[in-house]
């Protein structure tokens, strides 16, 4: 893809209820709840910190006491920046619970990910277009990666730091709309 020069990405679902609106329980709404695993993949894909977060958050679709809509604007370690909108505005009727998808975008191609579609696909300057192809579901993937690393008595591919990190940028956009400003995270 080249030098990366941005990345659009989203995470809806359906509004969970339960203890999930509890905000002692959740530690948040919305943002909180599909923060965490977005930021998780964009570390990992990009080998990136999260450096500056804006947000701007409400309830905007439920009467629920956390927020249910999110927009994040993110600014990265390797002076790229990313967008994140992250809501519950997916209705009962929606045929799955959420999305979560990336566009990323670098000097050379862009990357395109819908992870509940379980495919990628990749248009570059270089090697034309390409598909990557899962199966039904990450979730298996997922599954079996932690399984392997118990197994195999081995730290998993995702560490405890990884999702200390992931929460600092949830907990930092929530102090960013709370404040009206960008917040800086430090590493």
């Amino acid at each position: 893809l080249g030098r990366i020069l941005s990345v659009s990405a989203t995470n809806h679902g359906r509004m969970p209820g339960g203890w999930f609106v509890d905000e002692k329980l959740s530690g948040g709404g919305a943002v909180m709840d599909h923060t965490v695993h977005v930021v998780d993949i964009i570390r990992w894909l990009l080998d990136v910190e999260i450096v500056e977060v804006s947000a701007e958050y409400g309830r905007l679709i439920y009467d629920i006491p956390v927020e249910d809509c999110g927009l994040l604007l993110l600014s990265l370690s390797d002076d790229s920046f990313m967008s994140l909108d992250c809501s519950w505005s997916r209705p009962e009727a929606h045929p799955y619970w959420g999305d979560v998808t990336l566009n990323v975008v670098g000097t050379e191609g862009t990357l395109r990910i819908n992870a509940f579609d379980a495919k990628l696909k990749v248009f570059s300057n270089k090697r034309g277009v390409f598909w990557e192809n899962y199966g039904d579901s990450f979730d298996r993937a997922l599954i079996k990666e932690f399984v392997s690393s118990a197994m195999e008595n081995r730290e998993p591919l995702t560490s405890g730091e990884d999702g200390l990190e992931a929460l600092r940028v949830a907990l930092a956009a929530y102090e960013s709309g709370k404040i009206g400003r960008p917040v800086q995270l430090n590493h």
